[in-house]
């Protein structure tokens, strides 16, 4: 049977996937004006997940419904790295990849959620 893991040991779980998460340089501006528009996008998420991320970690409560995706971002992400057309393509799924890390982070966060 499978025992369920203390807040201590998820913090720490969370923890070492937002550090991992660091070490990954943030992914760059793109020349096609719709997958630069996403990266800003992309940007602004990346600040919310790391301020809720930082929260939890450092003791701070927080409900699951203060973890949310953002899940226009990411229709808007995969609707462009689908786009074979487009010259942003190829950005906009390096985006999707790191924005798949995000939600990641928040998924783990919603474990330490109250």
């Amino acid at each position: 049977m499978m025992q369920k893991q203390s807040a201590a040991e998820l913090t720490e779980k969370l923890r070492g996937a937002f550090a991992r998460l660091g070490d990954r340089p943030f992914p760059e501006d793109s020349s096609d004006d719709d997958a630069s528009q996403l990266h800003a996008e992309l940007a602004d998420f990346d600040g919310y997940v790391a301020g809720r991320i930082t929260t939890l970690i450092n003791g701070g409560l927080l409900g699951r419904k203060d973890l949310a995706s953002d899940a226009t971002l990411k229709r808007r992400l995969e609707a462009l790295a689908n786009n074979s057309e487009s010259a942003g393509s190829g950005d906009a799924k390096r985006y999707l990849e790191y924005f798949r890390q995000l939600e990641g982070l928040l998924e783990l966060g919603r474990d330490l959620a109250r």
